[in-house]
């Protein structure tokens, strides 16, 4: 499969259980069609889940959708494990799976 950029990336502040904080950068790839007729769009979680998900669609608005989707689920799953996630700025908003994606909650 050919790599594609990372031109949709979000930046937030992770805080690990342990209460280690670090920056969280995470990537959704512009999809790249695939000889079997869809289209895969790679979802990266930064420096707190190494390696990467490819994630399928039936063209590229449904592989992009569905790799935003899966971004916030994983935040989501990462927050359920202790993880705490920050808007970068002073004031300290947290941010929140539905801040990525509407409708994870």
């Amino acid at each position: 499969m050919m790599v594609s950029p990372a031109p949709l990336q979000r930046e937030l502040i992770a805080v690990s259980p342990l209460g280690e904080e670090q920056p969280f950068l995470f990537q959704v790839a512009l999809p790249v069609a695939q000889p079997t007729g869809e289209w895969t769009s790679r979802v990266t979680l930064g420096i707190i889940e190494h390696g990467c998900d490819d994630i399928h669609g039936m063209d590229s608005w449904q592989a992009i959708e569905l790799a935003m989707h899966h971004a916030a689920v994983r935040v989501r799953h990462l927050q359920s494990l202790g993880w705490q996630f920050f808007w970068p700025g002073e004031e300290r908003e947290p941010a929140l799976p539905a801040d990525l994606f509407r409708g994870v909650e």
